[in-house]
C-alpha cells in the first residue's frame, strides 16, 4: 500500500481519514497545518491536502513547497472551493468525497492494483 500525507486542519475529519486510510492499509502521515506536513521526514508517494489550511492561500503555498520539496509526490487537493487554485495538482476532489472514490484515486496515483 502506499505512504499517504493527509493534511487536515479539522480534527475530526484527520482523525477519521486517517482511519480510513490506515484501515485500507496505507501508512498514513497525519498534519493538521502545513508546518506539521513540512516535518515530516518520509515522503510520501500521495499527499492528500484539504486547502483550508487555514486560508487557500497557504494551501498553494504548501503544495509549491511539497512540490519542490517531493516531485514524484502526486496531489490530491479535496476542497469545495478552488477557484483560486493557481498550482497544478494530480486531482482535485470537490467536498464531500466518497470514501471508496478517494480511496481509488490514491490507489491510481501510487500505482496500486484495485484488486
Amino acid at each position: 500500500m502506499a505512504t499517504v500525507l493527509l493534511v487536515e486542519d479539522d480534527p475530526d475529519q484527520l482523525d477519521l481519514r486517517e482511519q480510513i486510510l490506515s484501515m485500507a492499509g496505507h501508512t498514513v502521515l497525519p498534519a493538521k497545518n502545513a508546518a506539521e506536513a513540512l516535518a515530516h521526514e518520509v515522503t510520501a508517494q500521495v499527499a492528500v491536502l484539504d486547502l483550508r489550511i487555514p486560508t487557500l492561500t497557504d494551501g498553494v503555498s504548501l503544495i509549491q513547497r511539497l512540490q519542490e520539496r517531493a516531485p514524484s509526490m502526486k496531489l490530491i487537493v479535496l476542497s469545495g472551493w478552488t477557484a483560486g487554485l493557481t498550482v497544478k495538482v494530480d486531482q482535485v476532489l470537490e467536498k464531500p468525497v466518497k470514501t471508496r472514490a478517494l480511496l481509488a484515486h490514491i490507489a491510481r496515483l501510487a500505482g496500486l492494483s484495485l484488486d
